[in-house]
Formats: structure tokens, C-alpha cells, sequence
């Protein structure tokens, strides 16, 4: 079964973890600030993770020096250390629905979380089919380096990684994508870039996104 390109419905999920608006949520997951919802979406298992809500996370995000994820690559320290956190807690809730493909979804902080749970969820996790059948992002910064990413896009069948900018060059685009600003830093797949103005954090915000993607 494959699932459908859906920008709208990925970006009302990503949003989602914001709110809380978005019906029904078969799970909450919390790890210190970081959030996950898991919901049964047309026979996939959807989870989203949201974005960076207080100091501990952006302390977290700070922690740019990358670590190694076994033979996957080198990841960002802090985004690693989260999915560390949220896996276990995660796995327990979705077992139930073992058998069941698995779409993500992740705004900022939380796009990047959820590209490194991609490859634990398809390589690592028997319970389910061997890729992650959707993975949908809206200006989620570097999630490590060039062999991480070959080992996401090995992880999915489908990336669909989003970017909005008015024009290609600071200030007129979302910095955050382009960060850390190492180039040792990559992103997996290629950015699909949405038409947002204003200034650089409006064009971040989840909600500019979920009104990008309308226009597509």
C-alpha cells in the first residue's frame, strides 16, 4: 500500500502537535519537552513531532557537535539525544499496531527528530515493514552529515522535505534549514521550496507552512 502525497494532510499533522486540534490521537509521547502524536491515518501509523517549545530545547539544539548512530553516519548530538529518548517510549505504543506501515511528520526541531527515526523504525524495528513509507518535513534543520542522510533516504520510500523563502538569500527565506551552517551538515532528499513572505521567523512558524502548502 503506498501512501498518498498529501502536503496538506502531513502539514495539518505536523501543526497538530502544537494544538492538539487534529483528531484522533491513539498516543501522546513527551520526553522532557519533546512531543510526539500518533494517530491511525487510512491504515498508516502517523507521528508527528513538533518543533522546539522551551530552553531545554534550544539548549539541545546547541549541541551541534555530531555523534555517531552505529554504521548510519554521524548524527546531530542534540536531535540524536531526543530520539534516544522518545524511541523506547514510542515503540511501546505503537506495537499494537504492528504490521502497519508508518508515515512521520515534523516541523523544525521535530523534522529533524523524526529523519533520524526513520532509520531506527525501518532497519531496527521488526515489528514493521522495512521502510518508512512517508517522511514529510517543514523547515527541519541538518540532521548530521552526508552518510546519515544516504542512510535516511535508504529509510524511506518517499521524502518530501519543505522550505519557504521569497528569494534564495538571507533575510528573504527560512534560515533554519540551512543550519547548523557547517559543511559537515546535510539534509537528506531534495528541498521542495514553498512561496512565504515576511520576515524570517514568520516564514519558520508552522503555521506559514501549513499556508504554503495550500498554494502547491
Amino acid at each position: 500500500m503506498s501512501a498518498p502525497i498529501d502536503p496538506v494532510r502531513a502539514a495539518d499533522s505536523a501543526a497538530a502537535t502544537y494544538h492538539s486540534a487534529l483528531a484522533p490521537v491513539v498516543a501522546e509521547i513527551y520526553a522532557g519537552s519533546d512531543y510526539l502524536q500518533v494517530r491511525i491515518d487510512d491504515g498508516f501509523i502517523r507521528v508527528a513531532c513538533c518543533g522546539s517549545n522551551d530552553l531545554a530545547d534550544w539548549k539541545s539544539n546547541m549541541h551541534t557537535h555530531p555523534h555517531r548512530f552505529g554504521d548510519y553516519g554521524r548524527a546531530h548530538g542534540g536531535f540524536l539525544k531526543a530520539w534516544e529518548y522518545l524511541a523506547p517510549k514510542l515503540r511501546d505504543r505503537i506495537h499494537c499496531y504492528a504490521g502497519l506501515p508508518v508515515m512521520l511528520d515534523g516541523h523544525s526541531r521535530g523534522g529533524s527528530i523524526m529523519q533520524i527515526a526513520s532509520i531506527t523504525i525501518a532497519n531496527e524495528w521488526d515489528e514493521h515493514p522495512e521502510a518508512v513509507e512517508m517522511l514529510t518535513t517543514f523547515g527541519a534543520p541538518h540532521p548530521g552529515d552526508k552518510s546519515l542522510c544516504r542512510s535516511i533516504e535508504k529509510a524511506c520510500r518517499t521524502i518530501r522535505r519543505y522550505e519557504n523563502r521569497s528569494l534564495p538569500f538571507p533575510p528573504f527565506r527560512d534560515p533554519v534549514p540551512h543550519t547548523p551552517p557547517s559543511p559537515r551538515y546535510h539534509s537528506p532528499g531534495k528541498a521542495t521550496l514553498l512561496r512565504a513572505y515576511g520576515l524570517p521567523l514568520h516564514q519558520h512558524s508552522m503555521a506559514t507552512y501549513r499556508k504554503s502548502v495550500e498554494k502547491i
